[in-house]
């Protein structure tokens, strides 16, 4: 059992058992063993005693122990106080001084025994008079190395299982020392930033203990300081951010994972963001750092909805992008339609407000003193794509529409069409707005409507509310154009005399709509009203109601689509119209057009002709204008149709084309006996009537009738 004096006073080694701590006891014990008269040590000793007596010099200068015994002293392992004096005792003793020392059962002097039998005037040992001073630069070379064989050791700490020990030992020394060694840090980091990733995490949020003095063993007075921390962060942000690849997504990481986002880290990511070819993983982050940091939402949420105003076309659709994923979620809803209103009530001021521009105001192409095309979609398409989701947002669109000028009227008109149509003409909002068609937004609503029914028919409660509007409030009749098929034909006849009066453009659109042109068989829908049935109407069409002018290109627009006024259609038109009493004034119009577009319907038309004939067609001017013309348009076949006329009828033919007299006369000439002698002696006279002027080679040879021949 271990004393309990020895026990309170006994300090354990903490070498045991090296080579160094048994060198070192060999030593002591030789030192014993020769003080007490044993060994070989103790007899060479006594050898040289004899021949060479030691002085006070030699005592000072040497330990003749040492010398025998070729031991030195070990600064790793210093020895005690009694060790250093024994020694110069020792080598001055007899040999029956040494004998009168008292021993130990095992026959071994402890070094508390030995009296000191002489005093000798010893030189004090100084650690100042030992060494030498490192130069600072030695002292900064020694610790750089280090710190580099600490760095080069990671296969041998990890195969010892101590990693995180050389962790913590690397992050620990960078955070604590200058600049040269986060330099260095960095470098080795950054060489396979991929594979030792972790290395910067645990730096950065070593650098966050740091900060906030959670390390108050350092320094317990020390204030919070995140500079450091600010400038490591900032680092490895704008390292991470000109990687090439940045598919790993490391830097996304780093911010979503450190301890805390500084102002200077929030710069780093605004410039990813503006990066037009990082911008889709940059709005990426920041939408995760809007769900992950509850404290700074409302500042995330503010940078990101900034991005949706953003020159760059790429960066802006990216922003938007997210903004309408987190519109979905009903806490982010109420601030970001906030944000949109509030943009699109900018269009009502005089200029563009700063806002609009961000920070880099002078980094802008776009003009800051006035509103042009392109600052007016700046402040559109963060509320445009909320419409399909929201369609109150329809309301104060239309309100701002009727505060605004005309250039900005004209850019919303030309952006609607995407959001219109998400939002789809069922949209009981939407069908609010046309019901209540606020004052000065009636083109828009046109618009509006336009855009939702070019490939769609139009739903009837859309017909409903565009008819109630146009008999109880606006009597614009454009307001029908989009809803032409969803009306009767009756309200299609009845518009049509409005209509044509508009721009041929316009009357383009209106045809083909009814027409059912330029949609495809998904979005065809039937027409109300025939493509017969609406030339007829526009040839009924009196000139009290609108300019006869206006009509014949109203014809001719319909008349041109060949695809649709087919050889037949024009027989079914023409055989219709030549019924009406009293004949319309275009008819012979439309029978002239029929014949140049489709020359082999001339016989149809000679039968047409002779039903004028029997309508007795020259009661009616233009019926009789249009006659003739076709009669000369279509001879020889007309010159039977002109053998059928009255006389006065006949002479007025050839006092109008005079040249249909000599082609009538070869006609008749080329007829046989018997056919002449059917022609009225009264239609002979009219046709010879200005015989003298005719050649004679083509002067009618009729029978002479004589006296004989008669009496015969």
């Amino acid at each position: 059992k271990m004393p309990a004096s020895f026990q309170a006073t006994y300090t354990p080694i903490a070498a045991a058992g090296t080579p160094a701590q048994i060198e070192h006891l060999a030593r002591l014990l030789g030192a014993q063993l020769t003080a007490a008269g044993y060994g070989k040590g103790y007899e060479l000793m006594k050898s040289q005693q004899q021949v060479k007596p030691p002085t006070d010099d030699d005592i000072e200068d040497e330990n003749p122990i040492t010398s025998i015994m070729g031991v030195g002293r070990d600064d790793s392992f210093p020895s005690s106080s009694t060790d250093v004096d024994i020694k110069p005792t020792i080598s001055s003793m007899s040999g029956n001084e040494l004998g009168d020392i008292p021993s130990t059962s095992a026959g071994i002097t402890t070094m508390s025994t030995i009296p000191s039998l002489q005093q000798k005037k010893m030189k004090p040992f100084k650690l100042a008079d030992a060494i030498k001073p490192i130069e600072y630069d030695e002292m900064q070379r020694m610790s750089t190395d280090s710190f580099y064989r600490i760095l080069h050791a990671e296969d041998v700490c990890e195969t010892a299982g101590v990693g995180h020990v050389r962790k913590k030992t690397m992050t620990s020394l960078v955070c604590l020392s200058e600049r040269s060694f986060r330099d260095i840090y960095e470098e080795y980091i950054f060489a396979d930033v991929r594979k030792r990733h972790d290395l910067a995490f645990a730096w950065l949020y070593q650098e966050y203990v740091y900060a906030n003095g959670y390390l108050s063993i350092l320094d317990p007075n020390k204030k919070k300081d995140f500079t450091k921390y600010d400038d490591t962060l900032c680092r490895l942000l704008e390292y991470l951010q000109e990687k090439p690849d940045q598919r790993d997504g490391l830097f996304s990481r780093l911010l979503t994972s450190a301890p805390l986002i500084t102002d200077g880290a929030l710069l780093v990511l605004k410039r990813y963001c503006q990066d037009e070819t990082r911008s889709y993983l940059g709005m990426n982050t920041l939408r995760d750092l809007i769900f992950r940091r509850m404290n700074m939402r409302e500042k995330f949420l503010d940078i990101l909805l900034d991005f949706t105003h953003n020159e760059n076309i790429s960066v802006r659709n990216n922003a938007i992008r997210i903004a309408k994923s987190l519109h979905d979620k009903e806490e982010f809803k109420q601030p970001i339609e906030r944000h949109a209103l509030q943009f699109l009530k900018h269009l009502t001021a005089a200029q563009p407000p700063e806002a609009l521009f961000g920070e880099d105001k002078k980094a802008s192409t776009i003009p800051s003193d006035t509103w042009t095309e392109d600052s007016i979609r700046l402040c559109l398409p963060l509320y445009l794509s909320l419409m399909p989701s929201n369609h109150h947002l329809i309301q104060p669109l239309a309100t701002i529409y009727t505060a605004v000028n005309g250039d900005i009227k004209r850019v919303i008109l030309r952006v609607l069409e995407i959001p219109v149509r998400g939002m789809g003409m069922n949209s009981p909002e939407l069908l609010k707005l046309v019901e209540n068609c606020p004052k000065g937004a009636e083109t828009l609503i046109t618009r509006i409507i336009h855009i939702l029914t070019e490939q769609a028919p139009p739903s009837p409660a859309l017909v409903e509310k565009v008819r109630d509007l146009y008999h109880k409030r606006v009597s614009d009749v454009r307001f029908l154009i989009p809803v032409l098929t969803g009306l009767d034909k009756k309200e299609i006849i009845s518009a049509l005399p409005k209509l044509i009066k508009l721009t041929q453009p316009v009357v383009k659109e209106v045809f083909n709509r009814l027409l059912g042109l330029n949609t495809s068989s998904e979005t065809s829908h039937a027409s109300p009203i025939l493509p017969f049935e609406l030339l007829i109407a526009l040839h009924q069409i009196s000139s009290e109601e609108c300019e006869l002018k206006t009509v014949m290109n109203a014809a001719t627009l319909c008349l041109n689509e060949r695809a649709i006024y087919t050889h037949d259609v024009l027989a079914i038109v023409i055989q219709q119209l030549v019924d009406i009493n009293p004949i319309p004034v275009l008819f012979m119009r439309t029978v002239l057009q029929a014949l140049s577009f489709y020359p082999k319907m001339v016989g149809f038309v000679m039968n047409i002709l002779q039903r004028l004939i029997t309508k007795q067609a020259w009661k009616q001017a233009r019926i009789w204008e249009g006659f003739i013309k076709c009669c000369q348009k279509t001879r020889p076949h007309s010159f039977p149709l002109l053998l059928q006329l009255p006389p006065p009828q006949l002479k007025h033919v050839f006092q109008t084309a005079p040249e249909l007299r000599d082609g009538l006369i070869r006609h008749i000439r080329s007829m046989s006996m018997a056919q002449r002698s059917l022609i009225p002696s009264s239609m002979l006279t009219v046709i010879e009537d200005n015989s003298e002027n005719v050649a004679p080679e083509i002067r009618i040879q009729t029978i002479p009738t004589t006296t004989s021949s008669m009496e015969q």
